[in-house]
């Protein structure tokens, strides 16, 4: 019999899961929206990798009880990691709804259904942002003048609060999203409203709920604003409006807030695009960037650079062309980590024809480089219009776990997740060397799963000792290397489990331990027997359990056969015997200097205890049934056990 118990087996901490660990790797997914297709041909939510490649379904949007349809806007990831949007159609009422969708467990839940005129309804080409723990965002339209209104909800409670009625003279119907600025109000578009009802710009404060028109456009300054506005480093805010300017094919405009001033910085004209219904992106080269729906060389849209300072470098850098490269984008464009712009076109692709769902595309900055990703084909979505993609992170984060481990101990590693895991995946556990390096990583448990949780894991055997030891959580589907657990961890060696016999006595090899000797007949502790020797009164196997003194690692011996109990035992030593043996009625025991005499049945329990014996002493065995008893001697220095045998 052998076993190894860590001294504080399966014991869990949950603090800190959010440790930066060593080697760790994030890698990212992009996310986005269809409005139509999917198994209901009600649009769905879709993922890829970072590229851009392996699209999968995630969400399927159906008309039908309590889901959703027609996504025209774009998700967001609120700080809690999960993803927010709304749909313009379907819910309780028909007239839209606002959704969280969990990418790490997939759940979906709608959070607010519009259901008339009073709160607003009909989201069309909006998003949310998140100010505080609230989630903000417009609705084309309900509200007191049916023109749309500006809202707030707290994804917690799913409280909803209608914060501003557009009314015409503030605005009408947005079909944008808020952009939360560095003085902390929210800026705004909206598609008509105003003084020439050719759409406006305004502000709302988060904090006092004061809601100011900032400026109305008026034709030729452009009209119909049908994205959003972004900041740009400058401070200024940057838009685009789908009609008006100069050409009447809509124009790109700088805003700023500081003094209310609007200035056209580039009118469209067909041939450098027409007709933009998304919005600016400012990439990390400062450079603005966005898509036409409509005009260049093939009429079907462009993806164009415009440098703020100097708008007269305006740059057309791809012409859609519908087949193959797909065409119309109604959406915006996302720079991700790679340094590449990503975006979607709601028609065209390399096959033509009906079957031109859209299509998903890259640009490269650096080669100046177009990529077709994929295109949509019914099944994983179609044309998806008014949203543009989100990049989230895919983490893996390793819990704490016990500070303190044995060789071949047992360890819960815990762990927590971001973004989505797919069929197939399997969870491994890995500890570093005794440096913390995990140059070669040692494999000590593994769970197929897509979800957090945690991971039942041994400490290899062969494992060195040491007080740097980390451990980290890696995934295979995607390829995630995770943070380690956040802090060294002691690893230490069982103690030695050697034994000698002599006679009838068993001494542990292992110095300066504790000791509980067992029978290996029943597995059961021998009351008493805690020394480092054990003397055995019967034949039988014995172990013992050793527990290294300062850091509580247990092991237990092999078990060890005493088979040579018996009378003859009374030879080689003088000092204690028993005669006549076996007797009926009486023995005579010759007893060792100042020893005291123990009687013992042959369970090992004691029977009969004589202190002070003497050097000789005549028991009677009267009282006794017929069987196997012993006699035990112990003095201050040795303990010796004869048996003897009742008629």
């Amino acid at each position: 019999m052998r076993k190894k118990i860590s001294a504080a087996l399966m014991a869990l901490a949950t603090a800190g899961l959010l440790s930066t660990g060593m080697n760790a790797q994030v890698q990212h997914q992009l996310w986005g929206m269809t409005t139509r297709g999917g198994l209901n041909n009600d649009g769905v939510i879709f993922k890829t990798d970072a590229s851009g490649n392996n699209l999968m379904v995630k969400q399927n949007f159906m008309i039908s009880g309590a889901n959703n349809t027609d996504a025209y806007g774009s998700l967001m990831q609120a700080s809690d990691g999960k993803l927010y949007g709304m749909t313009w159609y379907g819910g309780s009422g028909g007239q839209g709804s606002i959704f969280s969708f969990d990418p790490a467990t997939s759940i979906y839940l709608t959070l607010h259904d519009f259901v008339g005129q009073a709160d607003g309804r009909y989201p069309q080409g909006n998003g949310l942002v998140q100010v505080g723990g609230m989630l903000y965002g417009m609705t084309t339209g309900g509200g007191t003048a049916d023109k749309g209104v500006l809202f707030q909800i707290d994804p917690v409670t799913k409280t909803y609060t209608k914060k501003a009625d557009f009314v015409g003279s503030n605005g009408d119907s947005p079909y944008g999203c808020l952009v939360h600025a560095t003085d902390g109000h929210l800026y705004g578009m909206t598609y008509f409203g105003g003084s020439d009802d050719d759409g406006v710009i305004f502000d709302f404060d988060p904090v006092s709920g004061g809601f100011i028109l900032r400026g109305s456009f008026q034709g030729t300054s452009g009209k119909f604003p049908y994205g959003s506005m972004v900041q740009a480093n400058d401070g200024k805010l940057y838009g685009m409006t789908s009609q008006g300017g100069a050409n009447g094919y809509g124009i790109i405009f700088q805003f700023n807030p500081q003094s209310n001033g609007l200035i056209n910085l580039w009118d469209f004209d067909m041939t450098s695009g027409a007709q933009p219904n998304g919005s600016l992106i400012q990439a990390t080269n400062g450079k603005l960037y966005g898509l036409t729906l409509a005009g260049g060389t093939n009429s079907a849209g462009v993806l164009f650079q415009i440098s703020p300072a100097s708008p007269s470098l305006y740059t057309v850098l791809f012409n859609f062309d519908s087949t193959p490269n797909g065409d119309s984008p109604l959406g915006s464009l996302l720079q991700a980590t790679d340094g590449n712009l990503y975006g979607l076109t709601s028609m065209g692709g390399s096959t033509g024809g009906p079957m031109s769902l859209g299509s998903m595309f890259q640009y490269n900055l650096v080669t100046n480089t177009f990529t077709n990703k994929f295109e949509f084909d019914a099944t994983s979505g179609s044309n998806p219009e008014n949203t543009n993609l989100i990049e989230i992170p895919v983490t893996i984060t390793t819990g704490s776990v016990n500070a303190a481990n044995c060789v071949g101990s047992m360890i819960q590693v815990p762990f927590a997740i971001a973004g989505a895991y797919d069929p197939g995946n399997v969870f491994t556990a890995q500890l570093s060397d005794a440096a913390g390096s995990f140059a070669a990583p040692v494999t000590i448990g593994t769970i197929s799963y897509t979800m957090a949780g945690s991971i039942t894991a041994v400490i290899p055997a062969a494992t060195p000792p040491g007080n740097a030891y980390r451990i980290r959580v890696i995934a295979n589907n995607p390829v995630v290397t995770g943070s380690d657990n956040g802090s060294n961890i002691s690893i230490n060696a069982l103690p030695g489990t050697g034994t000698t016999l002599s006679g009838a006595t068993i001494t542990a090899s292992q110095a300066g331990a504790g000791y509980q000797w067992l029978n290996c007949a029943g597995n059961t502790h021998i009351n008493g027997e805690t020394g480092k020797s054990f003397t055995a009164t019967a034949n039988g196997s014995y172990a013992v359990i050793v527990t290294m003194n300062g850091n509580g690692c247990i092991d237990t011996s092999a078990c060890v056969a005493v088979s040579h109990i018996g009378i003859d035992e009374i030879i080689g030593d003088n000092r204690f015997t028993i005669s006549p043996n076996p007797s009926a009625d009486h023995i005579t025991v010759v007893v060792p200097a100042n020893a005291t005499l123990e009687m013992l049945d042959s369970k090992g329990q004691v029977i009969k205890t004589i202190r002070d014996p003497g050097l000789k002493i005549t028991i009677g065995l009267e009282n006794l049934s017929p069987g196997i008893y012993f006699l035990k001697a112990t003095t201050g220095a040795e303990s010796l056990t004869r048996k003897f045998i009742k008629e």
